[in-house]
Order: C-alpha cells, then structure tokens, then sequence
C-alpha cells in the first residue's frame, strides 16, 4: 500500500511538471506571437515589413471591385476633408478636382494591375504604377536583408 501511494504521487507529480512545461511553451508561443503582432503594427523589422505589403496586395488582389463601390467606408478624404477644407465648393480643375485627392482609385488601380489590366489602372489612377514600383523594392530590399541575416538559409 505504501509503495502504490509513493507511485502515485510520483505520477501526480510528473503529470504536473507535463502541465508546467506546456504552460512554459504557451507563454513563450504567446509572447513571440505578441512580438511578431507588435512588429507587424509597427513595420519593425524586414519580416514585418514583407508580411505587412503581402497582405495590403492580397486584399487588393482577392478583393471583388465591384463591392468596393458598395462597401460603408468612402475615402475620408474625399467624402469629408476636402469638402470641409473647400466648405462644399469642390473646385472643378487642378490638383483636388471634384475634391480627389492623389490617393483616389489607388485600391481599384492596384487591383487592376494586380490582374494585369494596365491599361484601365492607368486611367484610374496615375500613381498607382509608382506605388507598386516602391511596394516591389521595399519588399526586394528586406527580402535581401532577411537573406543577409540567415533567417532564409
């Protein structure tokens, strides 16, 4: 009897240090998952930075443009900043026409380059061709710096 009670709390005991190490593991998983969340808001490190600019191009690629003329958001620019600064007396020519400001159809224009429709990304907005060109080399010069720092190898 004294022997089986002795197994018993050896097994008790080594079923709680089973429970201490994987609450050990969770926390370390949670605190690196925090980090990486952290990284990722703050564009912190090379990875964050990839992650963040394939997932905004994801959004715009697998996105239907037929539901962004429907969806609740509108450009806050367009919608209520630029009526404000203009007093609802948009100008009718220059640089804020109709109240549009440079970012206006970057998401559709995007999305149009992104299925290779060049031709009416061009006409939906201008700078969206300079975007990707900055969004490929930002992404171009962390994947180098990834690959320097051996996270790849």
């Amino acid at each position: 009897m004294d022997k089986l009670n002795k197994s018993n709390i050896k097994h008790f005991f080594s079923f709680f240090s089973f429970f201490k190490i994987i609450k050990s593991k969770l926390i370390t998983f949670l605190h690196n998952l925090f980090s990486f969340l952290l990284d990722l808001l703050s564009f912190g490190t090379p990875l964050a930075i990839i992650t963040n600019f394939i997932i905004i191009l994801s959004f715009c690629f697998f996105i239907p443009i037929n539901s962004l003329e429907t969806f609740p958001i509108k450009c806050v620019f367009k919608h209520h900043i630029l009526p404000f600064i203009f007093q609802g007396n948009c100008p009718t020519s220059g640089l804020f026409a109709g109240c549009n400001c440079l970012g206006c159809g970057m998401t559709h224009s995007v999305h149009y380059i992104l299925h290779g429709d060049f031709y009416l990304a061009w006409n939906t907005n201008k700078l969206s061709f300079v975007v990707m060109l900055g969004i490929i080399i930002l992404i171009s010069i962390n994947l180098k710096k990834l690959h320097s720092n051996n996270k790849f190898k």
